[in-house]
């Protein structure tokens, strides 16, 4: 459980109260309340507190862009592509992060024709090895099991390790229904990324939905210490609730 059960309720409670400063740190603390609750599943909260943030810093661009997250997680792709238009008018707003997002919320809605135009744009930016590794996969759609041969072969490539390469291999194994991949770069991620906020929210994207149903993925979300802090907190988030005194299931 550690530091979620332990530490976080006193860091959740740190941020809300720094929320009330004014200035830029006010603005940072905002900021970072945002992105503790999208970590922990509670993605309409993250919202609200990103909508405010991007009110008192509108030309901010990547504050801006961590918007988008929240939107996609809450299944809100309408919004979410219209405030990636907006970013994308804005100087400095057309790079591999925004436009990325388009492609995690095409694959969160199975739209492969929305996923191909998503991936062709932003092949113009890389970021990360990430587009090399969504053309690659784009390629293979139509063969499953080479696809699923091929994240496993990048999964051990020094070149596409990292968050970025992870989170894509972990994006692509859900899409193509490859759960058990999916699974392994999850708890790659738990072993190796220092603080949860940092990782967590990536349980939450709409591409995953099958995934974090699997018993590991439960096994999980209860080693780093979320069901812990669910429990104590009294509030489940957007995604998972419990039954009985024991469990808990998600969707």
């Amino acid at each position: 459980a550690g530091f979620l059960e332990e530490e976080a309720p006193r860091l959740e409670r740190l941020l809300r109260e720094a929320t009330a400063l004014t200035g830029s740190q006010g603005v940072r603390a905002r900021f970072r309340y945002g992105q503790f609750l999208s970590s922990v599943g509670r993605q309409r909260d993250a919202i609200t507190a990103f909508e405010g943030v991007n009110r008192e810093e509108p030309l901010d661009v990547f504050m801006r862009t961590n918007l988008l997250l929240p939107l996609e997680l809450a299944g809100e792709f309408d919004r979410a592509e219209a405030a990636m238009q907006d970013i994308l008018k804005m100087p400095g707003g057309r790079d591999g992060a925004v436009l990325g997002t388009a492609v995690s919320r095409a694959m969160g809605a199975r739209d492969t024709v929305r996923l191909r135009s998503a991936i062709e744009e932003a092949s113009a930016f890389p970021l990360g090895g990430t587009v090399d590794l969504n053309s690659r996969m784009l390629a293979l759609l139509e063969d499953p099991l080479r696809g699923r041969a091929e994240l496993r072969r990048l999964l051990v490539d020094p070149a596409i390790q990292g968050p970025y390469g992870y989170s894509g291999i972990l994006q692509w194994a859900a899409y193509i229904g490859d759960n058990e991949l999916a699974l392994q770069v999850l708890e790659l991620f738990a072993q190796r990324q220092p603080s949860f906020e940092t990782w967590a929210w990536i349980l939450w994207r709409p591409v995953l939905k099958d995934v974090r149903r699997e018993p590991r993925a439960r096994e999980l979300m209860r080693g780093i210490g979320l069901v812990d802090y669910w429990r104590k907190s009294g509030n489940w988030g957007d995604f998972c609730k419990p039954v009985g005194d024991d469990d808990f299931e998600c969707q």
